[in-house]
């Protein structure tokens, strides 16, 4: 288990990192590769190592089959 202390640090580390604003987001169509590059070049903080995904081109291509 984690302790007050370690909880805080991640609080802390967490909060030092923008979000994802909608103005962000391009209002084009792009395809699979861009939307994957730009999801991990802005949420690349949240990743515990380099080599966690925090998106796959699965993912994105079961949601737009999913949302279409």
């Amino acid at each position: 288990m984690f302790n007050e202390k370690e909880i805080a640090r991640c609080i802390d580390e967490i909060s030092l990192f923008d979000e994802v604003k909608l103005n962000d987001i391009p209002d084009i169509e792009l395809y699979v590769d861009q939307v994957y590059a730009f999801i991990d070049k802005k949420l690349s903080h949240l990743k515990r190592n380099d080599k966690d995904k925090l998106l796959t081109k699965t993912m994105i291509n079961n949601y737009t089959k999913r949302v279409y």
